[in-house]
């Protein structure tokens, strides 16, 4: 090893991991940065994300880190949120009738 600070990342043994967390930015500060640290972290290990399919708050900043890293995401929303939400443009939007429905896809969607 050529430093102490260097970091040694392995790979994961996951290749998606579902996140669900809010639309909104959370009071702290410290929220934004841990979303947007999990998104990085994300990428760093080579994860593609499955996630509510919203561009703002938290679950926007985990997804955006993520494609903006060049990873693929996946949103899974329900059809009545559709003209509610801000939709990243993810490469995969699935649409659910049902919020139901969507609490069931993201397992789908992790065994892709």
């Amino acid at each position: 090893m050529e430093g102490a600070n260097e970091i040694i990342k392995q790979q994961s043994k996951f290749k998606r991991i579902c996140v669900f967390c809010g639309s909104s930015q959370g009071r702290k500060t410290s929220y934004q940065d841990a979303a947007t640290q999990l998104g990085k972290e994300l990428v760093s290990r080579n994860i593609d994300l499955v996630y509510g399919g919203g561009s703002i708050g938290l679950m926007g900043l985990v997804s955006q880190a993520v494609h903006s890293g060049g990873r693929h995401v996946i949103g899974v929303i329900p059809k009545s949120l559709m003209p509610r939400e801000v939709c990243l443009s993810v490469c995969s939007l699935k649409v659910s009738k049902y919020t139901k429905i969507r609490h069931d896809q993201p397992v789908e969607a992790l065994t892709c």
